[in-house]
């Protein structure tokens, strides 16, 4: 949030408002009783108006800033919440990731990903790449774009999802 100002009053006024929190794994009981796990929240609009925190989110100039849109989605949190993994709720969620920009603002035309739920939650980012692929090749979903992208910093030289995602 320290990078996109508005992101946590829009997130905020989703749950006050809109009624849109909790969504997510966190709402499900069982895989016959899914509630709410494949949901995504959409943000348009937002601005990145600082810089990373190699530079201490120092302010970026007016002319360097930039709009973008935001796909909120929930992984299961493995480590910490023993959350439900099902792969058939994930890849609901994964399919939802694609078509909430086009839905919200059918002009979209470039989508990045995360390495979605394999860092602190725990997510095996080999079965995740597994759903991304799976949506992109043998489903379609990427054919919703133009571009698709996977921006995933390697942090570590033990840190495996930059080049799973490859």
């Amino acid at each position: 949030c320290r990078r996109l100002p508005t992101l946590y009053t829009s997130l905020y006024n989703a749950q006050r408002n809109n009624n849109c929190y909790p969504f997510g794994p966190c709402t499900c009981a069982s895989k016959d009783d899914p509630q709410r796990y494949s949901d995504v929240l959409f943000t348009p609009d937002l601005v990145v108006a600082r810089t990373g925190e190699a530079q201490g989110f120092s302010m970026l100039p007016k002319e360097q800033e930039a709009t973008v849109s935001l796909v909120t989605a929930a992984a299961p949190n493995l480590k910490f919440a023993g959350e439900l993994y099902d792969p058939d709720l994930m890849y609901d969620t994964v399919k939802n990731i694609f078509v909430a920009p086009r839905l919200a603002q059918p002009q979209t035309t470039t989508l990045v990903l995360g390495a979605w739920g394999c860092g602190a939650f725990g997510g095996d980012p080999s079965k995740i790449g597994e759903l991304f692929a799976r949506a992109l090749a043998r489903d379609g979903y990427g054919a919703l774009y133009q571009e698709v992208h996977f921006a995933i910093p390697k942090y570590s030289p033990n840190d495996i999802n930059a080049d799973v995602f490859r």
